[in-house]
């Protein structure tokens, strides 16, 4: 019996609506992005509404404009509505938004990505931004690949063990090609969008960490007031809360003392202020 070899789809993007109410409906009251952004990328025709479905779909592209990838997400307000990639959907090619500038910062989904725009506005558009649609590797590698001069690396997945493991293998990926500024960005809470929720006193999900970490955090906190840091701007805290979130998730899960975090964590510090300050 010859078996037929499997003929892969070609892709096309869904039948698009000529409305983008539900689309604008669910992003800024379900997940309370800011409208001035999703208006960009609407105009990049980078997001836009399907029919008959309704759905969000968010479009990957190369670098000339041309659609390769769409991701669709149902935009009905139940907890397990739909979401998935159009058939034929390159993975090289996730949605993005393309910058100028020598950052990436890189997300698990896109309305994470939209979400961190929404709490950092500031001069967005000059970066580089980056949907994984979850936690492979292709698209990120592919992108970098394409931009060379991009050095900077931001790893913004879910605050999660989920997270965590796929922050480490993808941090060990990027160091293993030669990437020396790789850093993370912890949401407060599970994801940003999350953290948008609470801002807007609505129910979120927490993050889920391991209980000597949380501890551990509260030791960074203590030492950062020691040292008189609270009001400084000496120390970028979340760049710190990365490089040690770097030393606690490198032990990958060996059982360790809170004495010896205490201590790791001392030595972090310390060090950070010999870099910071020259001395």
């Amino acid at each position: 019996l010859q078996i037929e070899p499997e003929i892969k789809k070609e892709f096309e993007l869904p039948q698009k609506c000529n409305s983008m109410k539900r689309v604008y409906g669910y992003l800024i009251k379900q997940r309370f992005i800011d409208k001035n952004i999703i208006d960009e990328f609407v105009r990049r025709n980078l997001i836009y509404e399907d029919i008959p479905y309704h759905n969000a779909v968010f479009v990957g592209t190369d670098d000339q404009g041309t659609a390769h990838h769409a991701h669709k997400r149902s935009t009905l307000p139940y907890k397990k509505s739909f979401r998935g990639n159009a058939e034929g959907s390159d993975p090289h090619y996730p949605f993005h938004w393309h910058g100028s500038s020598n950052q990436l910062y890189v997300f698990e989904a896109p309305v994470d990505l939209l979400s961190y725009l929404t709490l950092n506005k500031e001069n967005w558009h000059q970066h580089h931004y980056l949907s994984l649609n979850g936690l492979a590797f292709v698209g990120l590698e592919s992108y970098l690949a394409r931009h060379e001069d991009i050095d900077h690396i931001y790893i913004c997945v879910d605050h999660d063990p989920a997270g965590h493991e796929g922050y480490e293998r993808i941090r060990d990926l990027l160091e293993e090609k030669g990437y020396e500024h790789v850093e993370r960005i912890l949401p407060v809470n599970k994801d940003f969008n999350e953290d948008l929720k609470a801002l807007h006193k609505q129910s979120f999900i927490c993050a889920e960490d391991h209980l000597c970490y949380l501890n551990s955090i509260k030791v960074i906190h203590q030492l950062k007031d020691s040292y008189d840091l609270k009001n400084c701007n000496l120390i970028d805290s979340r760049k710190y809360d990365s490089m040690f979130a770097d030393i606690y998730y490198g032990l990958k899960g060996n059982d360790i003392s809170f004495s010896r975090l205490k201590t790791l964590s001392f030595s972090l510090l310390v060090h950070t202020l010999v870099w910071q300050q020259n001395l």
